[in-house]
């Protein structure tokens, strides 16, 4: 029995049908629709996030490429990878790419949020959509303490003191932990905050408005904290220093001076053993 010529020709409709709505998909995929949504501003311990939708007008699922990120000149920013996902017209992909929080890490510049669309084949770019944005943060400069012997600071820092000796307590920013070449700037501006310190002596403790000064009466461990208005860009660091009685430290210099000229007689007595002289007997600690 033959085949209906018909039925035949209904096949061949349809398997034609079949393929141009191949095709047409195909054509429909590349030119899917995308969106994205991104704050037009991120301040400090903000969230960096934006969401992106991938749709399709295609009834049937197809697979697509993609590929979200965050590009800025200087921040920190991930390595986008690549991503499959099967869309279509009643299942459109919506999703949201992080990238972190605004830290210290992060300086005041103008990003982009971007989604490309990437090629299965070449891995080219098809599509994208780019969306500006701006990061504004100014980074916490570390205060330092200083204790010195003279108010002007002109003599070293000193992490001891003798008893009786007048000590001068005061700060200076230390722009080491700054991005020197993009903050030079900020970090070469005074200290626009009120800096406190707290120095604790034995468990007890003092706050006092910086500079500062006391004579160290009491000999003993202290230390000096600074503390800083909530409204600075500023941190505060911990310092600790020593006042020691002058008759201990005359004597801790002589145990030193000692200890020194022992060390010494001994290097002799190994090097008159080594040329074959009889040395004196060798000091002992």
């Amino acid at each position: 029995m033959g085949i209906n010529p018909m039925i035949t020709k209904h096949v061949s409709l349809i398997l034609l049908l079949f393929i141009v709505a191949v095709l047409l998909s195909g054509i429909v995929m590349a030119t899917s629709g995308l969106t994205l949504t991104v704050k037009d501003k991120f301040v400090k311990n903000d969230l960096i996030i934006f969401s992106y939708t991938i749709n399709t007008d295609s009834a049937l699922p197809e697979p697509v490429w993609y590929s979200p990120g965050i590009y800025c000149p200087h921040n920190p920013i991930s390595s986008p990878g690549i991503d499959i996902a099967v869309i279509s017209a009643n299942a459109p992909l919506q999703k949201t790419y992080t990238l972190g929080i605004v830290d210290d890490t992060f300086i005041t510049e103008q990003c982009n949020a971007v989604l490309f669309i990437m090629d299965k084949e070449t891995g080219s770019i098809q599509q994208r959509i780019t969306k500006p944005f701006t990061i504004e943060n100014i980074p916490s400069i570390p205060l330092e303490a200083t204790l010195c012997s003279d108010a002007t600071c002109t003599n070293m820092q000193s992490a001891a003191f003798i008893k009786g000796q007048k000590v001068y307590v005061g700060y200076v920013a230390n722009p080491r932990m700054i991005f020197e070449d993009i903050n030079n700037a900020f970090a070469s501006q005074p200290v626009n905050a009120v800096i406190s310190a707290n120095i604790t002596y034995n468990g007890n403790s003092t706050i006092v408005i910086l500079p500062y000064s006391f004579i160290a009466e009491l000999p003993g461990a202290y230390a000096v904290e600074l503390i800083v208005d909530n409204n600075s860009n500023y941190l505060a660091t911990k310092k600790e220093f020593s006042v020691i009685d002058a008759k201990a430290a005359v004597i801790s210099d002589a145990l030193v001076s000692q200890k020194q000229d022992r060390f010494l007689m001994n290097l002799r007595f190994l090097e008159d053993l080594r040329n074959g002289i009889t040395p004196p007997k060798p000091l002992n600690d």
